[in-house]
């Protein structure tokens, strides 16, 4: 963020900051780099948005955007944080927002940028004729495919640019980096699997819902102390839900996220397990069975009827439970 010049500017700027922060997944990461004295710093580190967007407003509405000199110093720090490779992101997105007074002397950090997939969107607010507007417009067309630059008058246009761009970012939960996905699990569609996996090459970042009723059978890369699920399965009421968060479109000529999974033995019998288990077992008629949970508790709903259709209510039914993590059949009563 550089100083800016419309009236009330620097307001605007902290105001669709928070925006963006506001309008990004929790899974995503923001950062921000601005002049302050004693230099170019970020105010705010890259970092995971996670439950920390009230704490992120605040760093915000501290700043004090400073006139930047040039724009070789912040964009080579955003560029050398965006491509770390514990970060595994997937979608790598810088906007610059100023007057266009700053240079830019290392040409070849654009193309660094553009050849490590990092894409840069110029936004020029109150520019000061042709020639800066230009020097925006092939900065970010030297950095990134389609780069984006965009000329600001009014400061009521911001927010919409600022809406725009970050769902560029916001596309950040698809990972399309080669990975062995961990066995957690054997049981239920993932009973005849076995303990080594073949590689994916894509999923959805996504993350299981808060409930002990769902299992994680086969878990995906951990991202920082984030980890997420390829499978997890779970009993809603008296049906099944799975959730398989790669894919399963690979043809022949055709390679996609499961490609080596298409090409084993494995392809099919797990699928057939997927199908199988999802499907709801043979009932008599006379008795069916549900789950609910409430307040950290599961209730199990029991309703069985005679010939005549008529409620029993005078059974002594007995059950059993099976811990997730018993290897055997045992159950506890």
């Amino acid at each position: 963020m550089h100083a800016c010049e419309l009236a009330d500017g620097n307001r605007w700027e902290k105001e669709i900051a928070k925006l963006a922060i506001k309008k990004l997944s929790p899974n995503d990461e923001i950062g921000i780099i601005g002049f302050d004295w004693g230099g170019h710093k970020w105010h705010l580190p890259l970092q995971e948005i996670r439950n920390r967007q009230r704490a992120m407003f605040g760093i915000v509405d501290r700043m004090t955007p400073g006139d930047m000199p040039d724009f070789d110093t912040p964009l080579k720090m955003a560029y050398d944080s965006l491509t770390e490779s514990k970060r595994q992101l997937a979608t790598k997105h810088i906007i610059v927002i100023t007057d266009g007074d700053p240079q830019l002397s290392n040409y070849q950090l654009l193309a660094s940028m553009k050849k490590a997939g990092v894409s840069l969107t110029t936004v020029g607010v109150a520019t000061h004729g042709v020639n800066e507007d230009g020097k925006l417009r092939e900065m970010a067309a030297k950095a990134s495919r389609g780069g984006s630059f965009h000329k600001v008058i009014s400061p009521k246009a911001l927010p919409a640019i600022y809406i725009k761009e970050t769902r560029l970012v916001s596309q950040s939960f698809v990972a399309t980096n080669r990975f062995v996905p961990q066995l957690l699990l054997r049981g239920g569609p993932t009973e005849k699997l076995p303990e080594q996996l073949k590689p994916l090459y894509g999923y959805v970042r996504t993350t299981p819902k808060q409930s002990p009723l769902v299992e994680i059978a086969i878990g995906g890369p951990q991202l920082g102390e984030q980890e997420f699920p390829i499978l997890a399965y779970w009993h809603y009421g008296l049906g099944k839900a799975i959730a398989f968060t790669s894919d399963a479109r690979s043809q022949p000529g055709r390679p996609a996220w499961d490609r080596d999974w298409a090409s084993s033995d494995i392809y099919s019998k797990f699928w057939e397990q997927v199908v199988e288990w999802s499907l709801r077992p043979t009932e008599t008629g006379r008795m069916t069975m549900m789950t609910e949970y409430n307040d950290g508790k599961v209730k199990v709903i029991v309703d069985a009827r005679d010939d005549n259709n008529r409620p029993l209510t005078d059974l002594i039914l007995r059950g059993g439970v099976t811990s997730p993590m018993v290897k055997d059949d045992r159950k506890q009563e």
